[in-house]
């Protein structure tokens, strides 16, 4: 699918409540390395696929939270506490998504 792509595109990744730092690379460090290792999470700015990137998270998930404690990629988006589900519905997260794709 990336090649169907071409070679000027690129692309915007949404995470909500992901549990790729505090989880996945716990457990699986091999599998899940640091996002600016790899190729296909990089920003365009260093190689890689990505245009923008944007982490939202909940202050109070449980299941995830940032991705990078500096804020710096992904950009790191915090909002109010509401758990781990139903990011898509939470009026405090659609304005951030709105912008984002905007």
């Amino acid at each position: 699918w990336l090649e169907s792509l071409g070679k000027n595109a690129s692309m915007k990744l949404v995470t909500m409540g992901s549990p790729y730092s505090h989880i996945h690379r716990h457990y699986y460090p091999r599998s899940f390395p640091a996002t600016g290792s790899m190729d296909l999470l990089k920003p365009e700015s260093d190689g890689g696929l990505l245009d923008d990137w944007i982490n939202i998270f909940r202050i109070d998930d449980f299941v995830g939270t940032f991705i990078d404690p500096a804020g710096q990629w992904p950009r790191e988006r915090p909002v109010k506490a509401n758990g781990h589900t139903m990011y898509w519905v939470d009026e405090n997260v659609f304005p951030i998504l709105k912008k984002f794709v905007s």
